[in-house]
Parts: C-alpha cells; sequence; structure tokens
C-alpha cells in the first residue's frame, strides 16, 4: 500500500523542487518540513517582513501574490513561494495570501542549516534547485516584459 504522507520521501520526489533528491536525502530533509493547511484569504506571509527564511511549497489549493497590495501572480500545486527570503537576508518582496483552502509545506531555514552537518549535498542540492526556480522565473518575467515593450 502506498503511504499518503505528503512528507514521505515518495510523495517529496513527486514535488519538481527535490526531483533531483535521493530517498535518502529526503529522509535527511524531512526535519525541515512542516505541514500546514491554510483557510481561504489566510496570509501566509506580509511583504516587507523580515527575518523570516522560510519558503513554501503549495500542495493542493490556489495562493496569490501581492504587490503593495496589488495582484501580480497566482501559485498552485508544487509552485514555490517565499524562496528569495530564504537564500538572501532580504525582506519578503511580496505577500501571499491562501486564495482557497491550501495545504503547504514550510521549509525552515533554520532547519535545513543545521541539519547539513550530517549531509551537506542537501543543502547543495536545495540550493541549486532554488537557483534554477529564480533563474526560470527571471526568464518568464524578462520575456513578458519584451513582449510588453513589443507591443507598443
Amino acid at each position: 500500500m502506498e503511504s499518503t504522507d505528503p512528507l514521505s520521501p515518495k510523495s517529496l520526489a513527486r514535488i519538481p523542487l527535490f526531483e533531483e533528491f535521493s530517498q535518502t536525502e529526503l529522509l535527511d530533509l524531512r526535519p525541515a518540513l512542516e505541514l500546514q493547511r491554510k483557510r481561504r484569504e489566510s496570509a501566509i506571509m506580509r511583504e516587507e517582513a523580515m527575518g523570516l527564511r522560510d519558503f513554501y511549497i503549495v500542495l493542493e489549493g490556489t495562493v496569490r501574490i501581492l504587490e503593495h497590495d496589488l495582484q501580480v501572480g497566482t501559485r498552485g500545486p508544487n509552485d514555490v513561494v517565499g524562496e528569495l527570503a530564504f537564500v538572501a537576508k532580504r525582506r519578503r518582496t511580496a505577500s501571499v495570501v491562501a486564495e482557497t483552502d491550501c495545504v503547504l509545506i514550510r521549509v525552515d531555514e533554520a532547519t535545513v542549516r543545521a541539519s547539513l552537518t550530517k549531509n551537506p549535498m542537501v543543502g547543495w542540492k536545495l540550493m541549486a534547485a532554488i537557483a534554477r526556480l529564480i533563474s526560470d522565473k527571471f526568464v518568464e518575467s524578462d520575456q513578458r516584459c519584451r513582449e510588453l515593450l513589443a507591443s507598443k
């Protein structure tokens, strides 16, 4: 019988962010992961907040991304939010609000850092995956800017 635990290595391996991780690495990462449920319209993170260096993976539902109270996007299953604060000690660049009831995985930076002595490859793979994610978002944003400029 297959495990229905969303934080089991088998379940985590289905999330694109973790596709390069071995089962052992996912087990080593497990203490840094927390399953959270958020009701519709609940705040997940607030723009300009400082000091929180965690990020979230949306498992179920949809979240809204807001900058200065203006919706700039939505994210759904397997999407990641809050990754910039995880890699760079900086203020949150956007607020994130549950558009629907959501199930999320919170990834805690302090716990990830503490677990790196056991398996440093986990940290390396996580940072490489986040770097790819940020790079993809940059390319997508750059393309949208080019399209907007070309339409003028």
